[in-house]
């Protein structure tokens, strides 16, 4: 009787661990980490908005990472009630800031004005309301927004 009791835990312990170890060695080796290098060029991009919601590309390189401008307002025309928000930057406004500006000229020239102004307020540098605020007012004002 011990020695049923064994050999049913022996089997109920080795046939799962041979069939695991079966089905492990049935799966492919991973090869690597994927990569993306947005510096080369490797055919016609083919899933253009599937960045928007984190937000737009900007590459510096060659490569067209761009999202039609159809699809934002393809968007906006099928669900009015969708709020956009933007431009989320890593950094608040000032008035020197070229990126923001060409944002907001970009915005105001195709009426493409957000619902909600947002930004990260990383720096401590940047973690002045007096100021932040003040910059983002007079940005906004230069591109007649509201």
């Amino acid at each position: 009787m011990e020695t049923y009791a064994f050999g049913a835990i022996f089997v109920a312990l080795v046939i799962p661990s041979r069939l695991l170890a079966a089905a492990i060695s049935s799966t492919q080796d991973v090869a690597g980490p994927a990569m993306v290098d947005l510096y080369k060029a490797i055919g016609d991009a083919s899933f253009l908005g599937s960045d928007f919601i984190y937000g737009f590309l900007y590459n510096r390189s060659d490569v067209d990472s761009s999202i039609p401008d159809h699809y934002m307002t393809d968007i906006k025309a099928e669900f009015p009630e969708a709020i956009i928000s933007g431009p989320s930057s890593a950094h608040s406004p000032q008035q020197d800031d070229k990126n923001r500006r060409v944002w907001m000229d970009a915005i105001a020239q195709k009426c493409t004005i957000p619902d909600i102004y947002s930004w990260h307020q990383i720096g401590v540098w940047e973690r002045e309301p007096d100021t932040t605020i003040a910059a983002f007012n007079a940005l906004r004002a230069d591109y007649s927004l509201p």
